[in-house]
């Protein structure tokens, strides 16, 4: 079984040799970078299945790294920088960060969410490649999506937290089912000034312009309930 691989740029060489050393010694084959453009032409030469990336750093920084990647693969991106404010994680979430984490971070809380970004790249067999009702449809496989017919344009996290609601059709979802399923954020290791219920509800945020509110006359596709959130099955009856 071949080792996943995962790319590290940074320009800060103490910090850059202590992430690989981490990552080496749980097992990954690790390829470095010491600034965007390079790291850039390290993730299309050795297409890794994740991506961590330094935000502040020469020649291109991590934000425009993260929107290049974006550009080109769906591959998992995680931010690891010393810029903690919430603009910053909020920009960089945007871009299409799977993940973004605060500098500095201790080994446990780093390889866990490490495990946990790559575990939700794995797609279990018996897991359903589509969702269809009379208002939304969903390919699992291609990332795509559509409202009415129309294509949703959907970064991965917001297509993720879709995915998991449409595939738990008509149940309720708490917040911390959201953060251990979408975001990979274990119970007991939540330590982001973000707020525990920040990540979830950032991300049904991001899928509000997607509802069908009053002006369309119909049915939610997400609605809020009070302990949690649920996928609207147009079938089911109106709410």
């Amino acid at each position: 079984m071949f080792a996943e691989k995962i790319l590290v740029v940074d320009d800060e060489p103490d910090h850059l040799a202590l992430v690989q050393r981490w990552l080496e010694d749980d097992g990954y084959e690790v390829h470095t970078a010491v600034n965007g453009w390079d790291g850039l032409e390290a993730m299309v030469q050795h297409r890794p299945d994740l991506t961590i990336t330094d935000i502040c750093m020469p020649r291109m920084d991590g934000f425009q790294l993260i929107k290049r990647i974006r550009e080109i693969s769906d591959g998992h991106v995680l931010a690891l920088t010393r810029l903690g404010d919430e603009e910053d994680v909020i920009h960089g979430l945007e871009l299409g960060a799977d993940e973004y984490l605060h500098k500095p971070i201790s080994k446990r809380m780093f390889l866990v969410r490490v495990r946990s970004i790559l575990r939700r790249a794995e797609t279990p067999d018996e897991v359903p490649a589509e969702y269809t009702d009379e208002c939304l449809s969903m390919n699992f496989l291609t990332h795509v999506a559509q409202l009415h017919g129309e294509s949703l344009s959907l970064r991965p996290t917001e297509f993720r937290l879709l995915s998991y609601l449409a595939r738990n059709n008509n149940t309720v979802i708490c917040h911390e089912d959201l953060l251990d399923q979408v975001w990979g954020i274990e119970r007991g290791i939540r330590g982001s000034g973000f707020g525990v219920r920040g990540w979830g509800q950032l991300g049904l945020e991001r899928l509000s312009p997607y509802d069908i509110g009053p002006a369309r006359a119909g049915p939610r596709v997400v609605r809020s309930a009070r302990d949690g959130h649920r996928s609207r099955h147009a079938l089911s009856g109106a709410w």
